[in-house]
Order: C-alpha cells, then sequence, then structure tokens
C-alpha cells in the first residue's frame, strides 16, 4: 500500500468512525452524558463503567479475531456486518474507553 493510499484510507477511516460516533452515540447515551450507558449498566450490575466498556469493546475485538481466523482457515461464513464496520466500532469504542479513563480521573480528582 502506497503512503498515498494509506493516508487516504486513514482519512476516510477516522471520518466514517466520527459519523459512526456521532450516530449511535446520540441512540445509547441520548443526555448530556455520552459515558451514561456505561455508567448506568455499571451501576445496575455493581460493577465499574470500565468493566461495561471492556464488554461491549470485546465484542467487536472477537469479531474481528473470528474473522482473522477464519481466512487463515479458508472459512466462508454468511457475517450481517462487515469487518470494517467492525474495526470502525472498535476505533469508536478506543475512543471512548479513553473517554471513561478520563471521567475517572475527573472524578478522582474533583471529588
Amino acid at each position: 500500500m502506497t503512503p498515498e493510499r494509506f493516508n487516504e484510507l486513514w482519512e476516510d477511516t477516522m471520518l466514517r468512525a466520527r459519523t459512526l460516533a456521532v450516530g449511535k452515540g446520540g441512540e445509547y447515551a441520548p443526555g448530556e452524558d455520552r459515558l451514561s450507558n456505561f455508567k448506568q449498566n455499571a451501576e445496575r450490575l455493581g460493577l465499574k463503567s470500565l468493566d461495561i466498556w471492556a464488554v461491549y469493546a470485546g465484542k467487536h475485538w472477537d469479531a474481528i479475531q473470528t474473522y482473522v481466523t477464519d481466512s487463515r482457515n479458508g472459512v466462508e461464513r454468511v457475517r450481517l456486518e462487515g469487518i470494517d464496520g467492525r474495526f470502525l466500532d472498535l476505533i469508536v469504542y478506543a475512543v471512548l474507553g479513553l473517554a471513561l479513563v478520563e471521567d475517572n480521573i475527573r472524578l478522582r480528582v474533583d471529588s
């Protein structure tokens, strides 16, 4: 892959990830706190918000791992979501994870 093509891919991917994050963010956390769904589920289950994040992000990582294993073994599988969508989801979850870490640090400092 040429550096030019990589840069195009990078820019396109970041734009698509941002569009995904903005669109889905309103579905999962419609209020003022973009992290509210992690916090609400954590409270409901007696866990930390990062625990909930790890489960949600892990789901996408698991799908990517299955794709990698299938590719290695020549397994064809019907996928309801394309692999590019899984990578985009994982990018969004990486940023959500960073946001949770920052939020947790802020909460410790403010308390």
